[in-house]
């Protein structure tokens, strides 16, 4: 006796997908409107009170400075590979919020944060400049990244001694 199962053609099935993307590309516009809206109100702000023109904090650097367009570009790269595993991290956490364990989604999801904090340090040296500028006392900084590093080592400190890297 044959099974009778359940057609699927592939244009129901696409169907489906494109709903569902639909759904999701909206929100995920929204969400991109919404934060290049807050970044430039952030930007107003700055301007405002700090009085920084607009085409200092939009151009790059070098052009700003006037020196050689290299000027940089070690720290430029480490900025790319912090992004690429802070992204990364997101990503697996995102996938693994719903399939996977509580613990190695939380190590993925801490690990992008602590990636995008490095990140951020780098464009806008926290630790050197910014820090100074806004009160802050540089060593804060420090003791803050060094809590933070140290409490993500040992709170994952078993699955970090699991893996081959």
């Amino acid at each position: 006796m044959k099974r009778k199962t359940p057609s699927l053609s592939l244009s129901s099935l696409v169907s489906q997908v494109m709903q569902a993307v639909k759904k999701t590309s909206m929100k995920i516009l929204m969400f991109i409107f919404l934060l290049a809206a807050i970044v430039l109100a952030a930007l107003a702000i700055i301007n405002r009170i700090y009085q920084v023109p607009f085409n200092l904090m939009t151009s790059d650097p070098t052009a700003i400075a006037g020196i050689h367009p290299l000027s940089g570009v070690l720290s430029n790269l480490g900025i790319i590979l912090w992004c690429f595993a802070a992204c990364s991290c997101t990503l697996a956490a995102m996938i693994l919020r719903s399939i996977g364990t509580k613990k190695l989604y939380l190590f993925l999801l801490y690990s992008s944060l602590l990636s995008t904090f490095l990140i951020l340090d780098d464009l806008f040296q926290f630790h050197e400049d910014l820090s100074t500028l806004i009160g802050l006392n540089q060593k804060v900084v420090y003791v803050l990244l060094a809590t933070a590093v140290i409490t993500y080592l040992s709170y994952f400190r078993e699955l970090l001694f699991q893996t081959d890297i």
